[in-house]
């Protein structure tokens, strides 16, 4: 499964967290990273590697970062997502999402392009199309988890707009996260940093903010009442076969703006 992770700091920036996660999470995710960062000068970058061996080190300090390791279950392309209807908005996505065909049809019914052959894409548009800037960002999560529950598939989504510094983090049960006096860090599992107590967001839950703060904690329908545990368990790794690095081509795009 994909592994995936979202930071905002709160003390200054940083280096290296995007490095530590490439070294514990990158052998297992062979397929692409994709990397969203905000530098000192406030610039975003956005840069896109596949495979995963391409990937290059943040050479800057950052405040910001969504991040994602991709194994693939189809398609090409690499997290994040954004949608022309809401493009402010970013969104990974860790977990397999079986109903590409029906949203890309739907959806592009309305003017949706999709760009990719991968089925986390269809969040993004999802997001796009209910969007309503003077709606609760809860409300919104969890119409958009209600309809996506009709379909099979592990949805742990993050999504995050660059211009207003907004959040919001769905769980199907694989994300768990730290809230320090330093930072506050989503991910779906702290391998990488392993001395660090978190906290773990059970199937249903959705947390929500914006920039350092937390706004409100909220579950979609069908699930049990919000009941956050510490401690999060350790996931199971799986085993992958390592790529033929002399069939892939390494491609990286990189992207910058304020």
């Amino acid at each position: 499964m994909c592994k995936m992770a979202f930071m905002v700091s709160k003390k200054g920036h940083i280096t290296g967290l995007d490095t530590v996660m490439f070294n514990t999470w990158g052998d297992y995710n062979p397929h692409g990273v994709g990397v969203l960062f905000r530098d000192k000068k406030n610039l975003f970058h956005l840069n896109r590697y596949e495979p995963t061996f391409a990937y290059r080190t943040v050479k800057h300090a950052y405040d910001r970062l969504l991040i994602h390791f991709r194994y693939s279950t189809g398609g090409t392309g690499t997290h994040p997502f954004n949608c022309s209807h809401a493009p402010n908005w970013y969104v990974i996505h860790n977990g397999v999402f079986r109903a590409l065909g029906h949203f890309r049809k739907s959806l592009g019914s309305k003017g949706h392009e999709y760009k990719t052959g991968i089925d986390s894409e269809n969040f993004a548009h999802i997001w796009g199309d209910i969007y309503n800037k003077d709606k609760n960002l809860g409300d919104l999560a969890k119409e958009m988890m209600n309809m996506s529950s009709m379909y099979d598939g592990t949805k742990n989504v993050i999504l995050y707009n660059y211009s207003t510094d907004e959040w919001v983090i769905i769980s199907d049960g694989n994300l768990s996260y730290v809230n320090t006096d330093d930072l506050f860090l989503v991910a779906s599992n702290f391998d990488f940093l392993s001395s660090m107590k978190t906290t773990y967001l059970k199937e249903g839950h959705i947390i929500y903010g914006k920039g350092t703060e937390i706004l409100g904690k909220t579950t979609w329908e069908g699930f049990y009442k919000l009941d956050i545990e510490d401690d999060c368990d350790d996931l199971d790794e799986n085993d992958f076969d390592d790529l033929d690095e002399d069939d892939k081509c390494v491609t990286e795009v990189n992207e910058v703006w304020e």
